[in-house]
């Protein structure tokens, strides 16, 4: 399934202002065709910021001026026909500029089909960064998702 128009909200952990920046994601998976109610797979996600991350902060950025490109491995259980939950890990890299950052990120979430393949999901995220410090996050995250089933 493909997800896009996700508004990524992130919670800071630490000391830094709670808030972090919204963030806008494209991500794609693929699963592996699987006997029963679950299904794991593959998948890649882009993101970017959509406000300022103020400078204030050890490291600041414009708008649209952060990346995040994140492999993730899945499992999909089909709980019915209309409802899917999914788990995934990721390694995701942030990059701007001078700054990259590595990180660690585990979703939780739902799937709940509206007509056909296209639908909306919720994740609940708990992630970390590592560059010059640790930066822990909490996030929240739901959009539109397009799930295209390829037949044999």
């Amino acid at each position: 399934g493909i997800s896009i128009l996700c508004l990524k909200h992130h919670y800071r952990i630490n000391s830094q202002d709670p808030i972090a920046p919204a963030y806008l994601q494209l991500r794609g998976s693929y699963f592996l065709e699987g006997d029963g109610d679950f299904q794991h797979g593959i998948g890649l996600g882009l993101a970017t910021n959509l406000v300022p991350d103020p400078p204030a902060y050890e490291v600041g950025f414009n708008a649209f001026a952060q990346w995040t490109v994140a492999p993730t491995y899945s499992l999909r259980w089909w709980a019915a026909d209309e409802v899917q939950l999914i788990g995934s890990f990721g390694i995701p890299f942030a990059l701007s500029g001078d700054y990259q950052a590595v990180g660690l990120e585990l979703t939780l979430g739902g799937i709940f089909k509206i007509w056909n393949g296209a639908g909306l999901y919720a994740n609940v995220v708990v992630s970390t960064y590592f560059a010059s410090f640790v930066n822990p996050l909490l996030s929240l995250d739901g959009g539109i998702v397009f799930d295209y089933e390829l037949l044999p």
